[in-house]
């Protein structure tokens, strides 16, 4: 009888940790998108592929809002303009989150990556909150394209750790 006790409070810990995780998705059609690409908007709630949210500034928003296990996906075929970094620093290898994509209803297949075109001058995704103390970590990157404007500073992710 323990012993089943015991299953069962791991169980509902396990269920009640993982059932907390969200998954958002976002779509936008800027430069480079395809021509079956279908904007989403920031008034949705972007909780399915039927009501994306729109822009990246809601996905970088969201993420600083976010929870261990939640997931932000952006649409195949489509484009974002990202403006500004963000310093990402909550996470850790064992409560990541996720970046990725996926396909929308009215996707193929054939269509490519969702593609983020970076205007600002900083990184997109930063790992460095200038703490030395502080273990940076569990940020799930895949299936993302990123197209630099300013191609002498670069963009993308920064992982840096200070040492001192």
């Amino acid at each position: 009888m323990s012993r089943f006790i015991t299953i069962l409070v791991f169980l509902a810990a396990f269920v009640s940790e993982h059932s907390l995780s969200e998954t958002k998705y976002y779509c936008d059609c800027s430069t480079y998108s395809s021509s079956e690409c279908v904007v989403g908007s920031d008034d949705f709630s972007g909780a399915s592929i039927n009501v994306p949210k729109q822009s990246f500034s809601a996905l970088q928003e969201d993420i600083a809002s976010g929870s261990p296990g939640d997931k932000f996906l952006l649409c195949r075929g489509g484009s974002f303009t990202a403006d500004q970094g963000l310093v990402l620093s909550k996470q850790s290898r064992s409560n990541s989150i996720e970046v990725s994509d996926y396909f929308a209803g009215w996707a193929t297949e054939e269509l490519s990556r969702p593609i983020v075109l970076v205007n600002s001058t900083s990184t997109i995704w930063e790992m460095d909150d200038g703490d030395e103390s502080t273990q940076d970590g569990g940020y799930v990157f895949r299936d993302v394209d990123y197209l630099c404007t300013n191609v002498e500073q670069g963009c993308g992710i920064l992982l840096r750790r200070v040492m001192q």
